[in-house]
């Protein structure tokens, strides 16, 4: 893929049934010298008196990614051939 270039996963309702098109899109890219530390980021302050989602804490630290692997392999079914792939 291109500099620019990535792939945008969207859900649409087509004749009353749910599509999943995926859809190849060219963003324009910033002039770029040696890379991208010459980019200006805006600040981001942290906003005060809130925690977040804690989505890493959740997901990600002390290896709950394994853990939540295992929960969803544990959950699948066994035979997936009954599972319908929308189109």
């Amino acid at each position: 893929m291109e500099a620019g270039g990535a792939y945008v996963s969207t859900v649409l309702p087509n004749a009353g049934r749910d599509g999943n098109p995926l859809w190849r899109v060219r963003l324009p890219m910033p002039p770029i010298a040696d890379g991208y530390d010459d980019l200006p980021l805006p600040e981001m302050p942290a906003p005060a008196g809130q925690q977040g989602l804690g989505l890493w804490d959740r997901y990600m630290a002390g290896g709950r990614l394994a853990t939540v692997q295992q929960v969803v392999a544990a959950a699948a079914p066994a035979d997936p051939s009954h599972i319908e792939v929308l189109e």
